[in-house]
Protein backbone atom coordinates (compact mmCIF):
# COMPACT_ATOMS: atom_id res chain seq x y z
CA UNK A 1 0.00 0.00 0.00
CA UNK A 2 1.19 3.33 -0.84
CA UNK A 3 2.33 5.81 1.75
CA UNK A 4 1.44 8.72 -0.66
CA UNK A 5 -1.77 10.72 -0.33
CA UNK A 6 -3.02 13.39 -3.25
CA UNK A 7 -3.80 16.53 -2.36
CA UNK A 8 -6.31 17.30 0.20
CA UNK A 9 -9.51 19.18 -0.81
CA UNK A 10 -11.13 21.37 1.46
CA UNK A 11 -14.94 23.45 1.18
CA UNK A 12 -14.45 26.65 0.06
CA UNK A 13 -15.16 29.62 2.92
CA UNK A 14 -18.52 29.83 1.78
CA UNK A 15 -19.48 26.08 2.18
CA UNK A 16 -17.81 25.98 5.34
CA UNK A 17 -19.90 28.53 6.42
CA UNK A 18 -23.40 26.61 5.18
CA UNK A 19 -22.47 23.74 7.24
CA UNK A 20 -21.29 25.44 10.47
CA UNK A 21 -24.51 27.15 10.05
CA UNK A 22 -26.13 24.15 9.85
CA UNK A 23 -24.95 22.77 12.94
CA UNK A 24 -26.59 25.52 15.18
CA UNK A 25 -29.68 24.69 17.37
CA UNK A 26 -32.70 26.28 15.74
CA UNK A 27 -34.84 25.82 18.74
CA UNK A 28 -33.21 25.58 22.12
CA UNK A 29 -35.26 24.97 25.32
CA UNK A 30 -35.96 27.31 27.96
CA UNK A 31 -36.64 24.57 30.22
CA UNK A 32 -33.01 23.85 30.60
CA UNK A 33 -32.14 24.53 34.44
CA UNK A 34 -29.01 27.59 34.45
CA UNK A 35 -26.01 26.56 36.27
CA UNK A 36 -25.58 28.50 39.61
CA UNK A 37 -22.21 29.43 38.43
CA UNK A 38 -23.95 32.12 36.03
CA UNK A 39 -26.09 33.42 38.07
CA UNK A 40 -23.58 36.56 38.91
CA UNK A 41 -23.89 37.19 35.10
CA UNK A 42 -27.53 37.96 34.43
CA UNK A 43 -30.66 36.46 35.48
CA UNK A 44 -32.24 33.23 34.49
CA UNK A 45 -34.14 34.93 32.07
CA UNK A 46 -31.84 37.56 30.33
CA UNK A 47 -29.53 34.09 30.24
CA UNK A 48 -31.73 31.62 27.91
CA UNK A 49 -32.54 35.39 26.19
CA UNK A 50 -28.46 35.76 25.83
CA UNK A 51 -28.13 32.06 24.46
CA UNK A 52 -30.80 33.05 21.68
CA UNK A 53 -28.80 36.53 20.91
CA UNK A 54 -25.71 34.33 20.98
CA UNK A 55 -27.24 31.57 18.29
CA UNK A 56 -29.04 34.24 16.42
CA UNK A 57 -25.39 36.22 16.02
CA UNK A 58 -23.79 33.00 15.11
CA UNK A 59 -26.31 32.52 12.35
CA UNK A 60 -25.97 36.03 11.29
CA UNK A 61 -21.86 36.02 10.95
CA UNK A 62 -22.00 32.73 8.78
CA UNK A 63 -24.30 34.13 6.30
CA UNK A 64 -21.80 37.21 6.26
CA UNK A 65 -18.87 34.51 6.02
CA UNK A 66 -20.89 33.13 3.53
CA UNK A 67 -21.35 36.18 1.01
CA UNK A 68 -17.97 37.69 2.53
CA UNK A 69 -15.85 35.72 3.92
CA UNK A 70 -13.57 35.56 1.15
CA UNK A 71 -12.05 38.96 1.31
CA UNK A 72 -11.11 38.64 5.07
CA UNK A 73 -9.90 34.88 5.49
CA UNK A 74 -7.83 32.83 2.72
CA UNK A 75 -8.02 28.93 2.43
CA UNK A 76 -4.30 27.60 2.72
CA UNK A 77 -2.42 26.96 -0.27
CA UNK A 78 -1.40 23.52 1.01
CA UNK A 79 -3.79 22.52 3.93
CA UNK A 80 -2.69 19.55 6.13
CA UNK A 81 -5.95 18.24 6.41
CA UNK A 82 -10.11 18.76 5.43
CA UNK A 83 -10.03 20.75 9.04
CA UNK A 84 -7.29 22.94 8.72
CA UNK A 85 -8.94 26.29 9.24
CA UNK A 86 -6.95 28.39 10.82
CA UNK A 87 -9.19 31.31 10.24
CA UNK A 88 -12.24 29.34 12.70
CA UNK A 89 -9.77 28.47 14.85
CA UNK A 90 -9.17 32.07 15.50
CA UNK A 91 -12.56 33.29 15.48
CA UNK A 92 -13.06 30.82 18.23
CA UNK A 93 -10.47 31.99 20.54
CA UNK A 94 -11.13 35.31 20.19
CA UNK A 95 -14.99 34.24 21.58
CA UNK A 96 -13.63 32.60 23.79
CA UNK A 97 -11.13 35.19 25.24
CA UNK A 98 -13.61 37.93 25.16
CA UNK A 99 -16.33 36.31 26.54
CA UNK A 100 -14.53 34.92 29.29
CA UNK A 101 -12.41 37.72 29.63
CA UNK A 102 -14.33 40.91 29.34
CA UNK A 103 -16.08 42.46 32.01
CA UNK A 104 -20.16 43.61 31.14
CA UNK A 105 -21.36 47.04 31.28
CA UNK A 106 -24.49 47.08 33.93
CA UNK A 107 -26.52 47.13 30.51
CA UNK A 108 -25.00 44.42 29.32
CA UNK A 109 -24.90 45.75 26.18
CA UNK A 110 -20.88 46.49 26.04
CA UNK A 111 -18.10 44.49 27.38
CA UNK A 112 -14.58 45.57 28.48
CA UNK A 113 -11.70 43.41 27.30
CA UNK A 114 -8.11 43.75 28.90
CA UNK A 115 -6.05 40.60 28.04
CA UNK A 116 -6.58 38.78 24.81
CA UNK A 117 -4.26 35.55 25.77
CA UNK A 118 -4.63 33.61 22.70
CA UNK A 119 -3.44 36.81 20.52
CA UNK A 120 -0.53 37.84 23.14
CA UNK A 121 3.43 36.03 23.90
CA UNK A 122 3.50 35.43 27.11
CA UNK A 123 6.85 34.00 29.80
CA UNK A 124 6.31 30.78 30.96
CA UNK A 125 7.11 29.60 34.53
CA UNK A 126 10.89 29.12 33.58
CA UNK A 127 11.07 32.71 32.47
CA UNK A 128 10.86 31.83 28.70
CA UNK A 129 9.15 33.96 25.92
CA UNK A 130 6.75 31.94 24.14
CA UNK A 131 4.38 33.29 20.76
CA UNK A 132 1.09 33.17 21.20
CA UNK A 133 -1.33 30.81 19.84
CA UNK A 134 -2.62 33.19 16.99
CA UNK A 135 -0.83 35.87 15.16
CA UNK A 136 -1.69 39.74 15.67
CA UNK A 137 -2.15 39.75 11.60
CA UNK A 138 -5.03 36.93 12.08
CA UNK A 139 -6.60 39.22 15.12
CA UNK A 140 -6.69 41.80 12.95
CA UNK A 141 -8.68 39.77 10.21
CA UNK A 142 -10.96 38.55 12.65
CA UNK A 143 -11.83 42.01 13.90
CA UNK A 144 -12.35 43.16 10.69
CA UNK A 145 -14.44 40.59 9.64
CA UNK A 146 -16.70 40.89 13.35
CA UNK A 147 -16.81 44.11 12.44
CA UNK A 148 -18.46 43.82 9.34
CA UNK A 149 -21.04 41.57 11.33
CA UNK A 150 -22.24 44.84 13.07
CA UNK A 151 -19.61 43.92 16.20
CA UNK A 152 -17.42 47.29 17.10
CA UNK A 153 -14.70 47.46 19.07
CA UNK A 154 -13.64 51.13 20.52
CA UNK A 155 -9.52 51.70 21.71
CA UNK A 156 -7.99 49.77 18.82
CA UNK A 157 -7.52 51.10 15.34
CA UNK A 158 -7.77 48.72 12.89
CA UNK A 159 -6.87 50.80 9.89
CA UNK A 160 -3.83 51.77 11.64
CA UNK A 161 -0.87 49.94 9.77
CA UNK A 162 1.22 48.68 12.72
CA UNK A 163 -0.98 46.68 15.01
CA UNK A 164 -0.53 46.36 18.43
CA UNK A 165 -2.22 44.68 21.19
CA UNK A 166 0.71 45.69 23.61
CA UNK A 167 -0.10 49.15 23.62
CA UNK A 168 -4.03 48.89 24.39
CA UNK A 169 -5.34 49.27 28.18
CA UNK A 170 -8.56 47.61 26.84
CA UNK A 171 -10.34 47.89 23.87
CA UNK A 172 -14.93 47.82 24.50
CA UNK A 173 -16.77 45.48 22.35
CA UNK A 174 -19.92 46.63 21.78
CA UNK A 175 -22.64 45.35 18.82
CA UNK A 176 -24.67 46.99 16.79
CA UNK A 177 -28.25 45.16 17.12
CA UNK A 178 -29.36 45.98 21.07
CA UNK A 179 -29.67 42.56 22.13
CA UNK A 180 -28.41 40.48 24.83
CA UNK A 181 -25.87 38.60 22.81
CA UNK A 182 -22.76 39.54 24.87
CA UNK A 183 -24.54 38.34 27.78
CA UNK A 184 -24.99 35.48 25.93
CA UNK A 185 -20.90 34.93 25.07
CA UNK A 186 -19.89 35.33 28.38
CA UNK A 187 -22.18 32.52 29.22
CA UNK A 188 -21.20 30.49 26.29
CA UNK A 189 -17.36 31.49 26.67
CA UNK A 190 -17.25 30.48 30.69
CA UNK A 191 -19.16 27.06 29.68
CA UNK A 192 -16.31 26.35 27.03
CA UNK A 193 -13.77 26.80 29.24
CA UNK A 194 -14.65 25.75 32.62
CA UNK A 195 -17.27 23.08 31.67
CA UNK A 196 -16.21 21.47 28.68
Amino acid sequence: MSSEHGPVNQMSIGEIADFLRKLLPQNIEKAVRINPMFKTIASDEKIWKGVLSYRDFLMHMFDTMRSSGHTYFKLKNKPKSTTDYPFLYALSDLFSDVGYYGELSSDGLSMVVKKLPSFTSYIDKDGNKKSSKNSVRMLKDCLNFLEATGVTFKGIDLQAKKFSLVDQDSIEVSYSSPTDFLIGLKVMAIADIELR
